[in-house]
C-alpha cells in the first residue's frame, strides 16, 4: 500500500493511546505516510477521531476541525488533579456538596452560551513559544490567556452521591463549538457548586453529523477493515 490508499476514515479512540498514536499506527497499516486528524484526543479521553489520508485528503481536513462537537463527561467533585483530568495525581482535597438535581441543573446552565474559560495549564496553548503542558511539567507558573468559547447545551446525566448525599460524580453531555476545553468546564462547574473537580472520563461522541458511534474501533482496525470503511466525499 501508497499513499493511493486515500480518504476519510472515523475512528473509535479507545482510552490509553494518543491521537498521534493512532495516526501512527495507521502510518504502520497502511504506509500512508500523510495521515492528519480534525481534533487531538487526550490520551485519557475516548471517542471520535476524524482522521484524513493522503495529501488531497489532508488539505481538507480543516473542514472537519470547525463542527460543532458533543462530548459526555465525568465530573469526580471534592478533589483536584493538576492536569484537571487522572493523567496526573490528586493534589487537593476538600467537602462535596450537596444538591438536588434541579439545583445541579440550574447551575450548569449558567455555562450555555458565549462564555470565557481559562484552558487548563496541561494544555497545547502556546506560553511565551512553549507548550504549556511542557512548562507546567517543569514546575513552572502557568497563567494562560482567558478564551472565548460557545456552549450550546449541557444535559444532566448519572449523579452518584455518598450515603449522605454528598455528590461524588456527576454525568453530564454537552453540545459545543469547538475549541471548548472539558477540563476546564469540569473544573468551573465544580467552582460553581462550591468545591474542587476535574474530569475523570471524557468521550467525543460526535462531531458535525459524524458519530463515534459509527466509527471504526481502534482497537481492531487492520487494512482491510481499514480500506472498506474510507470514504472519499464530505457527507
Amino acid at each position: 500500500m501508497s499513499d493511493s490508499l486515500e480518504g476519510f476514515l472515523l475512528v473509535d479512540k479507545c482510552e490509553g493511546p494518543s491521537s498521534f498514536g493512532i495516526v501512527h499506527q495507521l502510518r504502520k497499516l497502511t504506509k500512508v505516510k500523510r495521515i492528519g486528524h480534525a481534533g487531538t484526543l487526550d490520551p485519557f479521553a475516548s471517542g471520535l477521531l476524524i482522521l484524513a489520508l493522503g495529501r488531497s485528503y489532508t488539505r481538507q481536513i480543516s473542514r472537519f476541525q470547525k463542527q460543532d462537537k458533543v462530548y459526555e463527561m465525568t465530573i469526580r467533585l471534592g478533589t483536584s488533579t493538576p492536569s484537571l483530568d487522572p493523567e496526573t495525581p490528586i493534589d487537593k482535597q476538600t467537602d462535596r456538596p450537596i444538591y438536588n438535581d434541579a439545583q445541579l441543573l440550574s447551575i450548569c446552565q449558567q455555562f450555555i452560551g458565549d462564555i470565557t474559560q481559562v484552558p487548563p495549564v496541561y494544555s497545547a496553548k502556546h506560553i511565551n513559544g512553549k507548550r504549556s503542558y511542557a512548562l507546567a511539567r517543569e514546575g513552572k507558573a502557568v497563567e494562560p490567556d482567558p478564551i472565548n468559547v460557545r456552549i450550546d447545551s449541557i444535559e444532566l446525566g448519572h449523579i452518584a452521591r455518598d450515603e449522605n448525599a454528598a455528590i461524588d460524580t456527576l454525568d453530564l453531555r454537552v453540545r459545543c463549538a469547538t475549541g471548548c476545553y472539558m477540563r476546564s468546564l469540569a473544573r468551573d462547574i465544580a467552582i460553581a457548586l462550591g468545591t474542587l473537580g476535574y474530569c475523570s472520563t471524557l468521550r467525543r461522541v460526535q462531531s458535525g453529523t459524524f458519530k463515534a458511534a459509527d466509527a471504526l474501533p481502534s482497537q481492531t482496525m487492520d487494512l482491510d477493515v481499514i480500506s472498506a470503511a474510507l470514504f472519499t466525499s464530505y457527507r
